[in-house]
């Protein structure tokens, strides 16, 4: 009797042992469960935790029957930032309300304004641009001239046209032909004439040793904002 109750004691303690490991496993099972699911609650957390991940854009992630989407791909975030980096930019000629459109070519266009003068019948603008004031020559001669716009626009009023236009008038503006005349559908009280008034190369040009202009990179970067700028004047518009 002895031994046999010895017996039982021992397969009463395993049976013992056995529950209390099944208990204390299907106990842990379940918090953990319960622990994954109050964890989730993000893209990242739902990466973190093994959730299935959809391969699409935006990316999803998929956990205990919840998505998430990643953040970093928003539609609306994408949508906003390309909204802002698109964005037009302006010169906006406030005397005259008006603006010029802007390309990558003239981004860093400024100007000056002159009010008609005493003896002339016009005003005029002279732009200048920030990326060319930034360039030096080699002998270290900065572009950045007050006195060599690369883009002049002058406004003469309607009525006066045909003044400013006669070569023969003291009204005349030099250099200038009827035909430059340019009518923009912001105004009918003015016209304008847009033009790069420089016959010779700009100061800190590269220049040989024998006076003639050696062909270089400064002479690429005024040529590309001149035309980047004829095409702005083109597509002027009201402020």
């Amino acid at each position: 009797m002895i031994k046999n109750q010895k017996g039982f004691g021992l397969v009463e303690s395993l049976l013992t042992i056995l529950i209390l490991a099944v208990v204390g496993f299907g106990g842990y099972y379940v918090w953990h469960a319960r622990h994954n699911k109050s964890t989730v609650n993000s893209y990242a957390s739902c990466v973190s935790a093994n959730g299935v991940i959809q391969q699409s854009y935006p990316e999803k992630c998929t956990k205990n029957g919840k998505s998430y989407t990643n953040p970093s791909q928003n539609t609306s975030n994408t949508s906003a930032n390309n909204s802002s980096q698109n964005a037009q930019r302006y010169l906006t000629i406030a005397e005259w309300g008006a603006k010029l459109p802007l390309s990558d070519g003239d981004s860093g266009a400024y100007y000056t304004y002159v009010p008609q003068a005493e003896g002339t019948l016009y005003s005029y603008v002279s732009i200048f641009d920030k990326t060319i004031d930034a360039i030096t020559n080699s002998q270290g001669q900065s572009c950045k001239d007050g006195g060599y716009p690369l883009f002049i626009i002058d406004r003469v009023k309607t009525s006066d046209v045909s003044q400013t236009s006669d070569i023969n008038s003291q009204y005349f503006i030099d250099e200038t032909n009827i035909d430059m005349y340019k009518t923009f559908s912001f105004t009918k009280d003015y016209k304008f004439i847009g033009r790069a008034i420089h016959q010779s190369a700009p100061p800190c040009e590269e220049w040989n040793g024998d006076g003639s202009v050696e062909s270089s990179s400064i002479d690429t970067a005024y040529s590309s904002v001149w035309q980047a700028l004829t095409n702005s004047y083109g597509d002027m518009q009201g402020e």
